[in-house]
């Protein structure tokens, strides 16, 4: 089932939040990096969808998910401490799109 952000926008983001904790677990038992940047994606993702469609709750769901994950891989840490996940740029990206 291939679920698209504009026809099931609530489904889409708890479809990649559950895909983000699941790469999270892969990239726990194998070491693999790739697992955990696939996960910071699909959280992102979910948290995007969940804030332009006004969840606020699973919105701080999918961002203590992103926190939890670079809490424990700060590798994933940039070099300015921002972290991976471009939360002021998803935010900046909706306070944005609702002032058009």
């Amino acid at each position: 089932m291939d679920r698209k952000r504009e026809d099931q926008p609530l489904l889409f983001a708890a479809t990649k939040n559950n895909l983000g904790s699941a790469l999270f677990q892969f990239g726990q038992i194998t070491g693999n990096r790739t697992y955990y940047m696939d996960a910071a994606s699909a959280f992102r993702q979910a948290l995007e969808t969940y804030l332009t469609e006004n969840h606020p709750k699973m919105a701080a769901i999918a961002e203590k998910n992103l926190d939890r994950m670079e809490e424990l891989v700060p590798a994933l840490v940039d070099e300015s401490g921002r972290g991976s996940r471009g939360r002021a740029g998803v935010i900046r990206f909706i306070r944005t799109r609702d002032r058009e």
